[in-house]
């Protein structure tokens, strides 16, 4: 009888398992779709979605459906798939790695699988969380300085109008938290018949791979951990110590640098006289939003300044720009700011309401006590700049509503995963100590500090690239034998009048700038006119040469110096058009914004060879002119009077066209800085 009641209850047992096990198999299969014109094509790419369920337990009904994009090996290995997780929370995937996987020089293996996907609750993903109302509100305020008050009480409005409007769309904003998020990281893998993978997670993507290896323990072979976000550790807490330090770090490797500390003197107290000069006399700029082409009157305080700044700390590419942005803002040119600012402003590929529900669940609402603030700021901090930052994270958890999760959401991570932890110097949210803070319980991990890494390291440096390959390659490495690949103290190399010429004219010139527009008209008629005269003139003089037609030297002097002038015009325009297509193709860095690299030499020699053949070419015109026919030997005839006058005609006209030419690009900044 006790057999019966012991298959009894393994039936009961088997049954109350049976949904979860049927909910996965019958939801998350990989229906293939078209792959975005944005996707990569140096490797065989399948995109498509999976729907998965919205609790993985089967606990309540509804699912959510997340775009994924798999990147094939473009060897025949054996190695694992690597799984990447972005941060946020709450930020878009796909676009992101993607353009990692295509970008020049790109850190991501190509000997494995890459697996990304949306996920729940973001942008692209379905039900999305994403809130336009907070995003147009923003855009409202562009033009008005508005009090820690009056700011509280907007973010509410905003906050609760996309919050009434998930509820209503029936979204259960309870089911978008980092536990489910890493429930379907494990439903992914089994769904692509992965039993087994490597994970790599940047920022809150760290946090998120915590949670994997915490509720799947045997899903994950290697990890690597990219500027970490402890489980243990509330990230808000230390923004303001963690940006100052960043900000710290950058303006003392800039004063080490000579030709830093010679273009940019003092670059430190600088900044800080800016940022008080702004909050006294604030600017209104135009900042131009892409998408919508439309462009807004912004009002640019000290405080918005420092949050740009903020903000560029999280690319370290960006930070060897930041000296020379401060220096040209302080000397009243505020192109390539209007220009990157732009950039920050309008960008909304973040969904709030993803962002809040997986916060709050998560997260325990701080005081003003709680806040880990900088011995000595750079930048004073008030205490109502504090006491905003509760009131605002208290109000946005109210209005999110969700249910915290259970204590293990907020206890240190425990595993002996091999693991890679990676922290970059100029990180201005994910310090140091946050990589520190996770070694205890990941006994089998080693941690880097890269000297000239801001966010996210192994997705933007070369160094932390190739140690993450041989990371991946075999986790059971050295540390001795991973220091060694690299050099992991390389020091950054500042933009400086040595690197760059500064003008934002071709960038403006790929956006297709209104203000540079009238100048693009004027390069290209000047080009067409100087390209007509070039095949004229050489043409005429190859004629006259097979015909035995003789050409008085003065004249003969006159068409070399032509010749000359033309073909310095028109390569400076063909090479500039070649600098243009190569920056728009290849998507690297950020240099275009800032001027053109000092690294194009022919560049160097076309635009000081211009200047050159405009005074040859004007000296020899200047002869013919106050000496027409003036020759050994040769008297002047009515019959070769309207020749020469003609050849002085051409002169004139490519002379004129290359001092207009050169003007322009003087005008514009293409010789380097501005000419006033």
């Amino acid at each position: 009888m006790k057999r019966y009641y012991l298959l009894l209850i393994c039936c009961l047992w088997a049954i109350a398992i049976a949904p979860v096990t049927i909910t996965h198999a019958a939801t998350t299969p990989f229906t293939t779709t078209e792959c975005t014109k944005d996707a990569p094509t140096e490797r065989t790419v399948e995109c498509g979605t999976m729907t998965l369920p919205l609790y993985a337990d089967g606990s309540k009904p509804g699912t959510v459906e997340l775009p994924i994009m798999i990147v094939r090996s473009a060897t025949a290995t054996q190695h694992l798939p690597l799984f990447l997780l972005q941060g946020g929370p709450g930020g878009d995937t796909i676009d992101t790695f993607q353009f990692l996987v295509k970008k020049p020089h790109s850190t991501l293996p190509n000997d494995r699988d890459l697996v990304f996907f949306e996920q729940r609750g973001t942008s692209h993903a379905k039900p999305s969380l994403n809130c336009p109302e907070i995003h147009d509100q923003m855009i409202t305020l562009l033009a008005k300085k508005v009090s820690h008050t009056e700011q509280l009480q907007l973010n509410k409005t905003a906050w609760q109008a996309c919050r009434d409007r998930l509820s209503k769309e029936g979204i259960d904003l309870g089911a978008f938290n980092s536990q489910r998020n890493a429930d379907d990281v494990a439903a992914i893998a089994a769904a692509l018949k992965y039993p087994q993978i490597d994970l790599y997670g940047v920022s809150y993507g760290t946090l998120l791979a915590q949670h994997v290896v915490q509720r799947h323990p045997t899903l994950v072979r290697a990890l690597i951990l990219d500027s970490v976000v402890p489980m243990h550790e509330d990230v808000n807490l230390w923004y303001r110590n963690s940006g100052d330090q960043a900000i710290r770090n950058g303006f003392a490797d800039c004063a080490a640098n000579i030709a830093c500390d010679h273009d940019y003197p003092d670059i430190r107290n600088e900044y800080i006289a800016l940022v008080n000069k702004l909050n006294n006399q604030p600017l209104m700029l135009d900042l131009h939003d892409h998408v919508s082409g439309n462009t807004y009157p912004s009002l640019i305080d000290g405080d918005a300044l420092a949050g740009f700044v903020f903000q560029m700390h999280y690319d370290e590419e960006l930070v060897t720009y930041l000296p020379m942005l401060i220096h040209q803002i302080s000397r009243g040119n505020y192109t390539t700011f209007t220009t990157l600012a732009s950039f920050f402003v309008f960008e909304d590929s973040m969904s709030e309401g993803m962002q809040a529900s997986t916060t709050c669940s998560e997260e325990v609402m701080p005081k003003a006590s709680d806040f880990h603030l900088p011995a000595q700021s750079l930048l004073p901090i008030r205490a109502d700049d504090v006491a905003f930052d509760v009131a605002d994270e208290t109000q946005w958890c109210a209005i999110a509503a969700v249910p915290h999760l259970d204590a293990s959401v907020n206890q240190a991570l425990q595993s002996d995963i091999p693991t890679l932890v990676y922290s970059g110097r100029y990180d201005p949210i994910t310090p140091v100590q946050f990589g520190d803070a996770v070694l205890p319980g990941l006994p089998n991990s080693r941690h880097i500090v890269f000297a000239r890494t801001a966010h996210g390291s192994f997705v933007s440096n070369e160094c932390a690239g190739q140690i993450g390959v041989a990371f991946l390659d075999n986790p059971q490495r050295k540390w001795t034998e991973l220091s060694a690949i690299c050099d992991i103290n390389q020091k950054a190399i500042f933009a400086t009048s040595q690197t760059l010429r500064q003008t934002t004219f071709m960038y403006q010139l790929l956006q297709g700038a209104p203000a540079v527009m009238p100048w693009l008209y004027l390069i290209v008629a000047v080009s067409c006119l100087l390209s007509s005269i070039f095949f004229i003139r050489p043409l005429k003089m190859l004629y006259k040469i097979m015909r035995g037609i003789h050409t008085p030297p003065m004249l003969q002097q006159l068409h070399w110096a032509e010749l000359i002038a033309s073909i310095s015009a028109l390569g400076v325009v063909s090479y500039l058009t070649y600098i243009a297509v190569d920056s728009s193709l290849n998507m690297d860095g950020y240099g275009i914004i800032f001027g053109i690299p000092t690294t194009y030499t022919a560049l160097s020699v076309l635009l000081y060879s211009l200047p050159i053949s405009i005074f040859v070419l004007w000296y020899a015109a200047y002869r013919i002119y106050t000496a027409p026919l003036i020759t050994t030997g040769e008297t002047p005839t009515h019959a070769t009077a309207p020749a020469t006058w003609q050849t002085f005609t051409y002169a004139s006209i490519i002379l004129l066209s290359s001092v207009v030419l050169l003007g322009t690009l003087l005008f514009n900044g293409i010789y380097g800085g501005w000419p006033w």
